[in-house]
């Protein structure tokens, strides 16, 4: 951070600067499109410079009461496009999880959503999947399930027959795989 406050703020007393000097600071920073995370972390960085500075009787008030903290910037979700979508696909297509990755697709889930997903949440007849549980990570790295924070969470999504079929493969996969896996 020196390399952005000492150049502002180097020359001056604490006494010296003022919200509205550290308000101009973040309005050209801004201007210069520095990073709003860079920008966040002189805010908080200022702020306890002067709580510091007015807890050991350094200045009277606080600046940093009167100053905005900046603006964070909501992201800007970046989707695929058809094409990157298919070329994506395919080539997790090649891995031993490429299924899980078609799945996150198809479904538009949350991950800690599909992956809690099991057989029984598929209704194969009507051809629909119920998202129902979240899964979730407790200290210790023990994994469990829970019901969604909302009522609304709990939804059917319908399943092509294209996607029933590639289930029902990717069930098969799984359970040849626990076949081998308890002969050995």
């Amino acid at each position: 951070m020196q390399i952005y406050l000492l150049p502002a703020f180097g020359k001056f007393a604490l006494t010296d600067i003022t919200d509205v000097a550290i308000s101009r600071l973040y309005k050209s920073w801004r201007k210069e499109e520095y990073a709003p995370a860079t920008i966040s972390f002189a805010h908080v960085l200022l702020g306890n410079i002067f709580k510091l500075a007015l807890r050991r009787g350094l200045i009277l008030v606080n600046p940093m009461n009167n100053v905005e903290p900046p603006a964070k910037p909501k992201p800007k979700p970046v989707a695929m496009n058809p094409e990157q979508s298919q070329k994506f696909l395919d080539a997790a297509s090649t891995r031993q999880e490429g299924f899980m990755f078609r799945l996150a697709y198809f479904l538009g889930a949350r991950p800690c959503e599909y992956l809690a997903l099991q057989w029984g949440d598929i209704d194969w007849q009507a051809k629909r999947v119920t998202l129902q549980r979240s899964l979730k990570l407790r200290r210790g790295n023990q994994w469990y399930t829970t019901p969604p924070k909302t009522e609304k969470s709990v939804r059917s999504i319908v399943l092509t027959d294209a996607f029933v079929k590639a289930l029902d493969e990717h069930r098969r996969r799984q359970l040849e795989a626990r076949l081998k896996a308890g002969a050995n």
